[in-house]
Parts: structure tokens; C-alpha cells; sequence
């Protein structure tokens, strides 16, 4: 089961970023950005099956005393969907919000399996173009995401 919805994560997440990339014409400067290509109604969406999908999954993989882990997962990205229009409002919230996902996420990662933590070798090479900086952000933010559902496909517990 816990496959079946990693992968429902990857599928949506994959297409709500292609559809709001090709929108805007450019890779984002963060996931975020979406709530202003697509609209509010979409990214509020995305991000409360995005986060139910990937929390009952961590919920599944993770020992039971480290449970809350998935909480801590999941609340961070319903704080980022709670907080769409960041540039304007409860920028806190967004921000606190999109900082746990990422944190959490790769902690539950070095718990299952730390050798996908290897991805963020390549993280650097993002300042090697000066064009590419302007999307660290969202790169860093798929990194979390890369590592984490993996993690979670590829875990044997």
C-alpha cells in the first residue's frame, strides 16, 4: 500500500510542477511559486494530498516511537498550503512551515536509509551557472522530495 501511495505522491507532485512550469515558462524559483502560476485552490490542494500521502507512508515505514516524525512532516507542508499567498501574508507560517518539511523529511531519511543523503553532493554544482541560482531554492526543495519518497519506495521495513 505504502508504495501504491509514494508513488500517487510522485505522479501528482510531477505533474501539478510540469504543468505550472510550462505555465510560467520557467523552473520556479521555489515549489511555492506554484500558488501564483496555478492559483490558490490548486496549490492548497496539492499540498493536503501531497502531505496525507507521505505521512501515512512515513507512518508505515518509521518505528513506532518515532511516529510523530510523520506529524511533524505533514504539518509542515499543510503550513506551507495554510500560508499560499507567503509574499503577502503569514509569511512566518509559510516559511516555519516549508523549513520543517524540509528538516524532517531528511531526518526520517538518514533514519531509514543515510546513503540517499548522498544526493545533496550535487547541490553545489546549482551556483556553478549564475542562472541557476535564482533556482536553489527549488532544486533544495527537490533534493527533500527526491530523497524522501525514495526513501520510502526503496525502504525494507
Amino acid at each position: 500500500m505504502r508504495h501504491i501511495l509514494v508513488l500517487s505522491a510522485l505522479l501528482i507532485s510531477g505533474g501539478y510542477a510540469i504543468v505550472n512550469m510550462r505555465k510560467a515558462n520557467e523552473v520556479p524559483d521555489s515549489v511555492s511559486s506554484f500558488s501564483y502560476i496555478s492559483g490558490v485552490k490548486g496549490f492548497v490542494l496539492w499540498a493536503i494530498i501531497t502531505s496525507a500521502l507521505l505521512g501515512y507512508s512515513v507512518v508505515d515505514v518509521l518505528p513506532e516511537h518515532l511516529g510523530w516524525l510523520s506529524f511533524a512532516l505533514a504539518g509542515g507542508l499543510l503550513s506551507v498550503g495554510a500560508s499560499p499567498l507567503y509574499r503577502s501574508e503569514n509569511k512566518v507560517i509559510h516559511y516555519f512551515g516549508g523549513y520543517l518539511f524540509g528538516i524532517v523529511s531528511q531526518v526520517i531519511v538518514f533514519l531509514l536509509s543515510p546513503y540517499w543523503l548522498l544526493l545533496w553532493v550535487f547541490f553545489p554544482f546549482v551556483f556553478v551557472r549564475k542562472g541557476w541560482r535564482e533556482n536553489a531554492t527549488f532544486i533544495s526543495e527537490l533534493i527533500c522530495f527526491v530523497n524522501l519518497t525514495a526513501c520510502l519506495l526503496f525502504s525494507d521495513k
